[in-house]
């Protein structure tokens, strides 16, 4: 076993004493502890050296093993054939050879003791040893060679690297904990400090240490409260959850939650402050939010427009009301806390109560619910409520947010009436009411309208016409000028124009119309009013037909009061000439050649008073004479006129054939006037007949 009781010194001594032994307490001839010669004290103290379990070897100064022991080639898992007389780089790799080497080289030189940690590589894992290097002093006081003695700390290595590593991490831990380590003296400078309330401060350790005082870091409130209390954490030796306001290096705050302990020594002596603070700054957003909060819902609660109470939801009993619900109620607010609903009696119907209590305790909540509500001085309101139930300290509440309908009832009921009076005007209005789109199609349209229009019903009507331009007016285009009008007026008045019934006849209307616009200002439909106007189209025809006649008739007495005049002149010359004519046939024979010329003179003269009857006839003056006449003789007399032989002398090509029937019978006429007749049909006749014909 190794005797690791021993420390370096005595393993020294021992060393010496072993060399000193050897080499001068044995003389020749005489006997030692048993042993016969110098040789076997030699051997005895060497085979001592060799069973050693601490490796036992010596060096020349060039590095060259002299002398190494068992343990020594075990530990560097080699023969000793392999070691002696050998250098240290054929033993060791060159970084742990040059390690020893220097080592040696130095004890050489200074003729001085050394110690020096190696390293023995090895497959199983590496070894370490402390190695005293002692130089070994000859006659000339040169040192000879040097003993080395190494002890095995590859446990107590192990230990140590353990240890660093652990140091290492308490150190990380230390330095890179979530929270602010730092120690203080006795008038509050820094000792310590880690590196994470560094960080937070903006500072360096080399600011800190020595130099600065942690109120140095507070604001002015923060460090009255740490002189405070700073003496009681020496005093009762710790101190818990203090707040305080720290100020960083770029003027920001810090909030912090400090914890400490005071460090003493064994008579109680205050040595320092073992401390660690908290970043307690987003609590300190949230807790300055949250207060911040509830300071706006409580101005939001109480200030609110709308009616607001949180009630016990077991005993109905008032817990908190706002302004709102004690100006509607008009309770004052100590009337109302701690008094119960039914006490207040609230309620017109207690059922109500109960139905949002069983809803609340279903569901969680109920909106939208209206109950009729008494006030102090038992007027009664409609009230809209949603109802939530929520939970303070422990207890199940309802908040209940209440909008007051009263006055919405009251108008709706007006609203209703309105609309009832409106659809009565719309149902029974004589007039037609319509709405249409800007596409083209009739949304409403009223009863007087569809009748206008030959349908059955509105409906009927909305349904059948789909394009009001195509289907419904005469000509189309009048409803882009109608259109045109709106989208620049936003309405037009009294246009009139014609549109299609039902059965396809044309009917005019009169329209008023406007054009309704949403928010953004876009035209979303068209609406009017329209009148059958067709009677009134009529009637201005028929007066346009009569006054067309007056106009037509002042005109032919106009031309009757010129006639007039001219037949009246012609009639006394036409009575001299019919009267000589007949004096002269009542003078002349009736075998004189000149009687048949006077006759004609006469006869013409007779038309001619006749044609001048016709004038007076159309000037009033006159009246058409009707007598008893045979038409074969009216003819037969045009033929022997000179109108007849005038028209065969114009006409010769055209021959004429008369077909009388014997047996027609007389009728009444005016000669005068039926001859005409005649010689306008034969006139004409003749005149229409192109070369020869008949």
């Amino acid at each position: 076993m190794k005797d690791e009781s021993k420390t370096k010194k005595q393993l020294i001594e021992e060393l010496n004493l072993l060399r000193l032994s050897v080499a001068s307490s044995v003389k020749p001839g005489i006997k030692k502890n048993g042993l016969d010669s110098e040789q076997d004290v030699t051997n005895h103290y060497l085979s001592l050296l060799n069973e050693s379990s601490d490796p036992i070897f010596s060096f020349l100064h060039d590095g060259t093993y002299l002398f190494v022991n068992k343990a020594f080639a075990n530990g560097v898992g080699k023969k000793l054939k392999e070691i002696v007389g050998k250098k240290i780089w054929d033993v060791f790799p060159k970084e742990e050879a040059d390690k020893r080497y220097e080592a040696l080289r130095r004890v050489f030189q200074t003729k001085e003791l050394k110690e020096i940690e190696v390293r023995v590589p090895r497959k199983e894992g590496d070894l370490y040893y402390i190695t005293t290097i002692k130089p070994v002093i000859n006659k000339n006081n040169e040192v000879a060679y040097a003993i080395c003695i190494s002890k095995e700390i590859t446990e107590r290595k192990k230990a140590e690297e353990k240890l660093k590593r652990y140091s290492a991490e308490i150190g990380d831990l230390y330095n890179n904990a979530p929270c602010g380590y730092h120690s203080l003296s006795n008038d509050g400078t820094f000792l310590r400090i880690n590196d994470t309330e560094l960080s937070w401060l903006g500072y360096d350790r080399d600011e800190i240490i020595g130099k600065k005082n942690f109120r140095d870091f507070l604001t002015d409130e923060s460090s009255k409260i740490f002189l405070r209390t700073f003496p009681v954490l020496i005093k009762q030796g710790f101190m818990n959850n203090l707040e305080l306001e720290m100020v960083r290096k770029d003027g920001t705050p810090l909030y912090v939650l400090l914890n400490a302990t005071a460090v003493t020594d064994d008579a109680g002596n205050f040595i320092m402050t073992r401390s660690s603070i908290f970043d307690n700054t987003e609590r300190k957003k949230v807790q300055d939010s949250l207060i911040e909060s509830e300071e706006k819902f409580n101005k939001a609660f109480h200030n609110s427009p709308l009616i607001m109470a949180i009630t016990s939801i077991n005993d109905g009993r008032f817990l908190e009301v706002n302004n709102s619900f004690l100006k509607i109620s008009g309770y004052q607010r100590n009337e109302v806390i701690g008094k119960s609903i039914s006490e207040l009696n609230i309620y017109v119907d207690i059922a109500q109560r109960d139905y949002i209590i069983s809803k609340v305790l279903e569901t969680g909540y109920l909106q939208d619910f209206e109950f009729t509500a008494r006030t102090k001085n038992n007027s009664l309101l409609q009230l809209r409520t949603y109802v939530q139930k929520i939970e303070l300290q422990g207890n199940i509440c309802i908040l209940s947010v209440i909008n007051d309908v009263t006055e919405r009832h009251k108008f709706e009921s007006t609203l209703r009436e309105s609309e009832e009076r409106y659809r009565n005007i719309f149902e029974n209005a004589a007039e037609g009411i319509y709405q249409s789109t800007p596409a083209g199609r009739f949304i409403s349209v009223n009863p007087a309208m569809a009748k206008m229009c030959g349908y059955d019903s509105p409906a009927e009507m909305i349904n059948a016409i789909t394009d009001i331009a195509a289907q419904y007016f005469v000509i189309p285009e009048e409803r882009k000028k109608i259109i045109n009008l709106m989208e620049e007026n936003g309405f037009f008045r009294n246009v009139e124009y014609q549109v299609y019934r039902k059965d396809g006849s044309k009917v005019w209307i009169t329209v008023n119309g406007r054009a309704v616009r949403d928010s953004a200002g876009t035209i979303i439909l068209y609406e009017g009013t329209c009148v059958d106007i067709t009677w009134r189209k009529e009637a201005e025809e028929e007066r346009r037909r009569l006054e067309e006649l007056l106009r037509r008739s002042e005109k032919m007495e106009a031309l009757g009061k010129l006639a007039g005049g001219v037949a009246h002149d012609l009639n006394n010359i036409l009575g001299v000439l019919v009267g000589y004519s007949e004096l002269l046939l009542m003078e002349i024979s009736e075998l004189h050649p000149l009687r048949r010329h006077v006759d004609n003179i006469l006869k013409s003269g007779e038309r001619a008073a006749a044609i001048i009857q016709d004038l007076l006839t159309l000037a009033r003056r006159g009246v058409a004479l009707s007598e008893v006449v045979n038409l074969n003789k009216i003819i037969l007399e045009y033929f022997q006129t000179p109108e007849f032989e005038s028209l065969r002398s114009y006409h010769d090509r055209v021959k004429i054939e008369t077909r009388l029937a014997d047996d027609l019978l007389n009728t009444s006429g005016s000669p005068v006037h039926l001859i005409k007749s005649l010689m306008n049909l034969i006139t004409n006749a003749a005149e229409s007949v192109s070369g020869s014909g008949k």
